[in-house]
């Protein structure tokens, strides 16, 4: 029996241990065919991705992995991989010099005029990422193609029709044609995603069956079991509880939202002051709701100034006992992609897929996947369908991109089951108002898991802080204003990390003996933040003084307090963020202090336009309404009207780069050839400009982690994911200015085919209270963001 063969086993060159590209029933063959086992897992992940049209998205999803490497079969790939065999550099050479994938682009194009359009595109780019719709279709597949039809078992050729591809709601926007654009580009991006996740499994069962054998197989009822252990945690916390006010209120938002979980899939809403425990009662309703509606896991999204590994080691030790039964952890931290330098078929086997029961990342890599075209990011998409994703702080996204992510919101809600959890802990935002904020929720979209009257309860009985605004003040004088007031402790949050580390170096030369100063900021690895939160924390429980200074990155997912915080001029919600982190245990019978002031030197770079706005317009509401008490609801919800709209107007309705306008199509045969993948996912950056990822060797583990890559690197061995994993907790992002500095200087050293780069020495550019010091000749409009 002659075959065609999909890879070839490195180091052998008996075509037994090859795999073939395709196998029949029959056929006397012991392996499994690479698009057999592709199309299973394709269609698998399809189908459990919607409600309703489930038997139809199976039917594509097969077919998609049947097709994808129809190429494969031509006689050019063919003498390629039998004359040179398949090695990791050799295979990603393939794809340039012998064309597999456009074969089976060209052939699903043919076979339906609108879901062949769909496939076309996932097929063509599952090795390069989504391509540009007009160079796909009228350029890459009007070229000659080698001949492989021939070659080809008439099997895979065979297809049955897909009668629906939309629900009816996404029909319904037919008439907005931005509106479903954005819907049909997403329902690509889907089918990539599970072609890219099904390949690149498929590939790595023959290639490394061992890695593959380390995958978790997790258990049917494993959200239940942590449902489970969530509440028997909740109990224990709520029981154990010094007795007060703010413990109470803690277990009735609690109660709230447990009890809320029978509600049927949709928008909630939980509006919550800071230290009310919404982020672990978020998660008891996420898991008890997931449970009952058949949910495949919950994805909790933090801001991208905010320190994921809190809130992520918060959850470890809720679930440790089953993580350790299990030999998996039962929660996914996930801060950045991997990208590698070369596409080589070893380094797709390390991108994230999120096969686990609880996601925990960032809006930055949450929303720049829905908009992305490269395999590495789409990979996982298909596994955020039908899930409870949970947004802290919902209000925290950037302005100028409110509009499309609201739309992919929106988009996982209709079409892909999704519930969706938006916390505040102010007013609710991202609601609709009329001429000021249209593109928001309408109120019948969202409902709250506690009640108009228990929010408003909450808002009132909550209140353990007094907020006042010193106006303008130099360094010096907050330095000063802070010595006068004879707490010994407080936390000091600062705009830009230029700001932290002048105020922390201010505040060391002025503080009395015993006093400690620290400083944090996302210039911090994950190690080093770690660390310096456990020692403050270990400080302030026993009473010694210690003054923090911080950007941003301290006001969610962080769980301190002080007895006073300064915040320098901000919007109203931060101001609010600042105000959880001052006696937030209500352990000050009189209240905590909070200041607000407006600093003599800010000079805000306009990269961080939407903190300037933000700060104008808490500086407008203030003044129109001298007295109030800023947080009040009524002032908060001025102060998002007011924003909002201010942003609307100097982003062109919150999509300054227009990134709806790329995907705008309509439902004409060719309407959907025009998608500009590549430039949607250039124009939606959460952080402009880019950011790359540098491990620190901080502490043991750092420089642990720094021996092992250099062994591997000398064995030519790859890390693993585990190991990946812990690259994580010791990496930083760090923009394109510092990037080519550092490149420049020879100062990072590449290993894993470029997907990790360290910095070797913690010399001048790391420094062991600030963290990574930007060059001495930066340009803060480039590299000074509010982290």
């Amino acid at each position: 029996m002659y075959y065609s063969y999909a890879h070839s086993l490195p180091g052998t060159t008996d075509l037994n241990l090859w795999e073939p590209i395709y196998t029949y029933e029959g056929d006397g063959s012991s392996t499994i065919g690479h698009a057999n086992r592709t199309a299973e897992l394709c269609a698998r992940f399809a189908e459990a991705m919607t409600f309703g049209v489930n038997d139809e998205w199976r039917k594509w999803g097969w077919r998609l992995g049947l097709w994808h490497d129809l190429g494969k079969f031509s006689r050019e790939f063919q003498k390629h991989i039998g004359a040179t065999g398949d090695s990791e550099e050799e295979h990603a050479a393939t794809g340039g010099r012998v064309d597999h994938s456009s074969a089976g682009a060209k052939y699903a194009m043919e076979q339906n005029p609108v879901l062949g359009d769909f496939m076309a595109y996932a097929i063509a780019g599952h090795h390069g990422g989504l391509p540009k719709g007009t160079a796909l279709f009228y350029e890459r597949l009007k070229g000659d193609h080698p001949e492989w039809r021939s070659f080809a078992h008439p099997d895979l050729l065979k297809h049955d029709p897909v009668k629906k591809l939309w629900s009816d709601d996404a029909l319904a926007l037919l008439n907005e044609p931005r509106r479903f654009g954005y819907a049909t580009a997403m329902q690509i991006r889907m089918m990539f995603s599970c072609l890219v996740d099904a390949d690149f499994l498929s590939t790595e069962a023959f290639m490394n069956p061992a890695q593959q054998a380390e995958r978790p197989r997790w258990p049917g009822d494993i959200l239940d079991r942590m449902s489970g252990m969530l509440e028997s945690r909740l109990s224990a916390l709520e029981e154990g509880a010094a007795p007060g006010k703010i413990s109470s209120l803690r277990a009735e938002i609690h109660r709230s939202c447990f009890d809320h979980a029978d509600r049927k899939p949709g928008v909630y809403r939980l509006n919550v002051p800071t230290g009310g425990g919404k982020t672990l009662s978020s998660l008891s309703f996420a898991l008890r709701h997931a449970v009952q509606h058949g949910l495949h896991r919950v994805i909790y999204v933090i801001p991208y100034t905010s320190i994921i590994e809190q809130t992520a080691e918060e959850f470890r030790k809720v679930f440790a006992e089953l993580s350790e039964e299990l030999g998996h952890d039962c929660v996914l931290e996930h801060h950045s992609n991997i990208e590698a330098d070369r596409d080589t078929v070893m380094t797709k086997l390390m991108f994230e897929n999120w096969d686990a029961p609880l996601i925990v990342t960032t809006n930055v890599q949450f929303f720049e996947s829905l908009f992305a075209h490269k395999p590495s990011a789409c990979r996982k998409l298909h596994r955020i369908a039908r899930t409870a994703v949970i947004f802290d702080e919902a209000q925290a996204l950037p302005a100028n991109l409110l509009a499309p992510c609201l739309e992919a919101m929106k988009t996982l809600r209709r079409d892909y089951g999704c519930t969706l959890v938006l916390c505040t802990a102010t007013q609710p935002a991202l609601m609709h108002r009329k001429d000021k904020f249209p593109i928001g929720w309408q109120e019948t979209e969202v409902e709250s898991l506690l009640g108009d009257e228990q929010e408003a309860m909450l808002a009132r009985e909550m209140k353990r802080v007094e907020i006042a605004h010193l106006g303008t003040r130099s360094r010096e004088e907050i330095v000063e204003h802070f010595l006068g007031l004879g707490v010994g402790s407080a936390l000091l949050i600062v705009n830009t990390t230029r700001q932290a580390q002048e105020l922390f170096s201010a505040l060391r030369a002025s503080l009395p003996d015993g006093t400690a100063c620290r400083h944090l900021s996302a210039r911090m690895c994950p190690q080093h933040r770690s660390e310096v939160l456990r020692e403050v924390r270990s400080l302030l429980k026993e009473g010694l003084p210690v003054v923090l200074v911080a950007t941003r990155v301290v006001e969610a997912g962080v769980d301190i307090s002080f007895p006073a915080v300064y915040r320098e001029h901000a919007g109203i919600d931060s101001l609010a963020q600042a105000a959880g982190r001052c006696n937030r245990h209500g352990e000050m019978p009189g209240g905590g202090l909070v200041f607000s002031y407006e600093a003599s030197d800010a000079d805000l770079p306009p990269v961080l336009v939407d903190l300037v706005a933000a700060a104008h317009a808490a500086r407008d509401v203030r003044d129109t309404n001298p007295g109030a008490d800023i947080l009040a609801p009524d002032i908060v919800r001025r102060f998002f009207e007011l924003y909002y709209k201010t942003r609307g107007d100097q982003t062109g309705h919150w999509d300054e780069h227009g990134v709806l306008d790329l995907s705008r199509c309509t439902a004409e045969e060719t309407g959907f050839r025009h998608i500009g993948f590549p430039e949607i996912a250039r124009k939606f950056q959460l952080i402009p400009g880019g950011q790359h990822s540098v491990m620190i060797p901080w502490g043991e583990e750092g420089e642990s982690l720094r021996a092992e890559l250099q062994k591997r690197k000398s064995l030519g061995i790859l890390p693993d994911r585990k190991l990946f994993r812990r690259i994580q907790a010791c990496s930083i992002q760090i923009y394109l200015q510092d990037w080519n500095f550092l490149e420049r200087q020879g100062r990072v050293e590449s290993y894993a085919d470029g997907m990790v780069y360290v910095l070797p020495t913690l010399d001048s550019y790391y420094d062991s209270h600030m963290g990574f010091l930007p060059t001495k000749n930066y340009d803060p409009n480039q590299t000074l963001y509010n982290c």
